[in-house]
Parts: structure tokens; sequence; C-alpha cells
């Protein structure tokens, strides 16, 4: 499927104020995005397996058990973050950071520019791995700091992450300036 970032924008129309305008629309990586979520998992599916088959004294054919299991939470797995990457974008406006994400529904987070105090990039190993150029943006204000134990505001691995940290620092900094 080819990315069409005017489309992405329509999605956002919904929730826009009457004089908001989308600035621009960002969406993840899907290669570093499905890596991040599938590996921590993978690994403990991974794990639990071997347990069970270790310590459970099947054998033979019982030992397919907990590695069908395994493999059935693995395809849950999959199903789930085809369907969150499908719903997940960002978007600038004139007046706000927008995260739009969800599995069973859309869910929508917004971060005021004139509220930011802080924002960062993050280039992680799988970014660099992925050698495509993408980073993580992370936003922070006194309703939403970084070092919090929640998600935080992240525009997590996105294409050309240093040139649109500067957009967004730009827009932050007019905001703050009217």
């Amino acid at each position: 499927m080819i990315y069409n970032k005017t489309m992405d924008k329509e999605v956002f129309n919904h929730i826009l104020d009457s004089d908001e305008q989308i600035v621009d629309v960002f969406k993840p990586s899907r290669f570093v995005f499905v890596l991040t979520q599938m590996v921590p998992y993978t690994f403990f599916v991974a794990v639990l397996a071997l347990i069970a088959c270790l310590g459970s004294g099947l054998s033979g054919m019982f030992l397919l058990i907990p590695i069908g299991v395994a493999l059935l939470v693995e395809i849950i797995l999959i199903i789930i973050l085809s369907i969150s990457y499908g719903r997940i974008l960002y978007a600038v406006t004139n007046k706000r950071l927008i995260i739009r994400s969800g599995v069973i529904g859309v869910d929508y987070r917004t971060l005021d520019l004139k509220m930011i105090g802080y924002s960062d990039v993050q280039v992680s190993f799988l970014d660099k791995l992925a050698k495509n150029g993408t980073g993580s943006l992370r936003f922070g204000s006194m309703s939403s700091p970084v070092n919090s134990r929640e998600r935080g505001f992240v525009f997590s691995h996105i294409p050309n992450a240093y040139e649109n940290y500067k957009k967004v620092k730009e827009l932050i900094e007019a905001s703050k300036n009217q």
C-alpha cells in the first residue's frame, strides 16, 4: 500500500478546531514499529513455551501443545500489530500535536504547542539498524512529563527524524511567540 499523506490528513478533520490546520502528518516506519513491538513479546512467549516444555514432563506429541499455543499467541500478536499499525498516525497542526492510535477503537491524544516545555530526538538501535533515517520525537509539558511512568507523548520511529524535529520545533517557538 502506498502511503497517502492527503488521505491521512482527512482522518483528523473531525477533531480539528475551526481555525486549526494540519501542517504535517507522519506514519512510523512499519519495519521498526513491528520490531519494537514483536521482539519483547516473542522473547517472552518463547521463554514461556520453553519452560512449559521442560517443566511439564510432556513427551512426544504432547510437546507440540506449548509450541502450538506459543505460535497461536504470535499469530494473535501479528493481527493486533497490523490493526494498530493501520491506525497509528501523528499530526502536527498550527495549534497542537495529535497522536491517533488504537486497536479496538480509534483514540486521539493531543498536546498544545504552547504547553510544550521539552522536546528531543531519539534514534534507537533499531532505527539505526533499519538505515532509513527514522527516529522518535519526544515532547513534554507540565501535564505530560517526559520522565513519567506513562508512555509519554512520542512520535515513534518517524522518517527524517532530525528534519521533522526542526520543523516541529519552529512551530512550537512560533506558537509561544503569538
